[in-house]
This record gives C-alpha cells, structure tokens and sequence, in this order.
C-alpha cells in the first residue's frame, strides 16, 4: 500500500515520469510521477503546475528518465497524490 500524502506537504523527490494522460473529470493533462525507489505515485497536473514545468516532464517522460521534483502535495486523486510541482531538475550523469 503506498503512503498518503497530507496536502500542503513539501516534497523533493526523485521521480520517473511514466505516462500522460487527459484526466476526464477535471480534464486536464497530467504526468504519472513513480518515486525512484519506493511505490509512491503523484499526479502532476497542468491545472495547477506550470507549462514550462508540465513540458519538461512530459519531455523527460518520453525519454524515461529520472529526474527530482519540487513541490507541494495538493490532496488526492483517486489512489495517487496530486503534486503541483514548482520545479523539475534533471538527474545528472553519473550523480544521484
């Protein structure tokens, strides 16, 4: 089982973006976010995290890989806490 969020929690985490898709109810895109190493999921959505941010995942995305994400978990969607994520920094070759 994959621990819950609390809204307003602070979060720097490693994650590997592994899908987007067009939430229906909200309709808005959102990138699947897997934290490296653990099986905690967040959904970044583009109804609360910025172009700039939405287009760099969705860029590391398709190449599948890691990278770390600052934040603020926003509450729940379903099973996955929803993350507005203020900035996305790539992993470095060779580093953590």
């Amino acid at each position: 089982m994959c621990s819950q969020g609390v809204a307003g929690e602070k979060i720097e985490v490693a994650v590997t973006p592994v899908s987007v898709f067009l939430d229906q109810s909200s309709r808005a895109f959102c990138a699947e976010l897997h934290v490296v190493g653990s099986s905690r999921v967040f959904l970044a959505c583009d109804d609360a995290t910025g172009k700039a941010v939405m287009e760099d995942l969705f860029a590391l995305g398709k190449k599948g890989e890691p990278c770390t994400v600052l934040g603020e978990v926003s509450g729940r969607a379903g099973e996955f806490d929803r993350l507005v994520v203020s900035q996305v920094r790539p992993k470095a070759a060779g580093g953590p």
